[in-house]
């Protein structure tokens, strides 16, 4: 176990659990439990996918995490940096082939999510589209998941509809506000106007799903969904302001992982909203237990 602590911590195990639980429920919400295998191969295709995102960020980022952060798993060499390639090739490829297995229309999703992480992770992580590309993974992310069974005569029609659509934007501008938010929880002192701007741009995502909710009908109530979502932005933003106020690691890394792990219970809320099913939420809810429990080990960002 101990040989395998440094490559769960470059991998970031813990935060797998977010991009689950959104493959989980944008497949649930469209297509249901049929077919199973569909959904385990997809749920296959987001690890090795986000996975791979994780060793790809530190094989990158070796010279900096170096200089910033020896402890890290490859630059305190106790995981080699060729081994790390190894393994990012053979998580994204697995992710590529759990895909293929699914529909061709579903490889091409996940090739471009590939896309979009080697780019973010090797160019640009450091620009202001670094953002926008970690949102673009999440976004399609969810419509990989509920693409599974569209139609082979114009499979693209069919992947941009509600409400997954509406979904995976608004998670996507979510990710988008949290990486922002993120960007400098290394630095002794972050950057007041990039949290403030990190922290408007996830509540537009919060937005999205509170107006999701509005127009498409749902087999729940919308006042008891804009209740759930409106208690999840007040304990975020909370968290949010006092990271403003204190700007130091501690406090931002503290309200990157609260963003996180909050993903998990949008989208319990979320499937529930949509399906009326309370055991499909709690399924989804269960995820935080591994998530919470492993973050005591391994950092999520």
């Amino acid at each position: 176990m101990k040989r395998l602590l440094p490559y769960f911590q470059l991998m970031r195990l813990p935060a797998l659990f977010t991009a689950l639980t959104d493959t989980f429920t944008g497949f649930m919400m469209t297509l249901g439990l049929a077919p199973f295998s569909d959904l385990y191969l997809l749920l296959l295709a987001t690890t090795g996918l986000y996975l791979s995102g994780m060793v790809f960020n530190d094989v990158f980022d070796i010279k900096q995490d170096t200089a910033e952060r020896p402890e890290r798993p490859i630059p305190s060499g106790r995981v080699p940096w060729t081994h790390a390639v190894i393994l990012g090739v053979i998580l994204l490829l697995g992710g590529l082939g759990a895909a293929a297995a699914v529909s061709v229309h579903c490889l091409k999703l996940a090739g471009l999510i590939a896309v979009a992480v080697i780019s973010y992770d090797a160019i640009l992580k450091k620009t202001w589209l670094g953002p926008l590309a970690m949102g673009g993974c999440r976004f399609l992310n969810i419509l990989l998941a509920a693409s599974a069974g569209v139609s082979i005569i114009a499979p693209w029609q069919n992947t941009f509809q509600r409400p997954h659509l509406g979904l995976a934007l608004g998670i996507g501008i979510y990710i988008i506000g949290l990486t922002f938010f993120a960007r400098t929880e290394a630095l002794e002192k972050s950057r007041k106007k990039t949290l403030i701007l990190g922290i408007l741009i996830a509540n537009a995502g919060l937005g999205v799903l509170f107006w999701l909710v509005n127009v498409w009908p749902g087999d729940i109530a919308p006042s008891n969904i804009y209740f759930g979502l409106g208690v999840i932005a007040l304990v975020l933003n909370r968290r949010w302001v006092r990271a403003i106020s204190n700007p130091e690691p501690r406090f931002v890394q503290a309200g990157v992982k609260s963003g996180l792990l909050s993903l998990i219970v949008i989208d319990a809320l979320m499937l529930y909203w949509k399906t009326g099913e309370p055991m499909y939420s709690l399924i989804v809810l269960a995820a935080l237990l591994p998530a919470m429990l492993l973050g005591r080990l391994i950092p999520m960002t």
